[in-house]
């Protein structure tokens, strides 16, 4: 089943009341719906941007799209100016991010690492 989007948020262009839609989505788990919908309004944000894309690249990590949450939050802190606040969490976020990367990668080995280890610790034992 295809989602379709809600013509009462698409159309509307005050922030508050859009930032107010997006903590009600992320507050009710439907992530995937908040990232589409951000996705398809955020350029409508000026003085809520940052507040948005708080609330967007938390709802990217429970929507399982990690890669996509890490690139977006190193774009935002290569930005020239971001208010301390925000930039904070940022730096939050993208150490999280990077820090579960790291560990999945040191996780993931190869059918050769794997031999390799076992003949290795095989070889000790004898």
């Amino acid at each position: 089943m295809e989602f379709v989007f809600d013509d009462k948020i698409l159309n509307c262009q005050d922030e508050n009341i859009l930032l107010d839609e997006f903590q009600k989505m992320y507050n009710e788990q439907k992530y995937v719906q908040c990232v589409l919908y951000i996705e398809k309004k955020l350029s409508a944000f000026s003085s809520k941007f940052y507040d948005v894309m708080i609330i967007y690249l938390y709802s990217l990590i429970k929507a399982k799209n990690k890669e996509k949450a890490l690139k977006i939050v190193k774009e935002e802190l290569s930005m020239p100016y971001i208010p301390a606040l925000y930039e904070d969490r940022f730096k939050e976020i993208y150490a999280e991010l990077a820090y579960k990367e790291k560990e999945t990668k040191e996780f993931v080995l190869s059918r050769d690492k794997i031999r390799e280890i076992l003949e290795t610790n095989t070889d000790k034992n004898i």
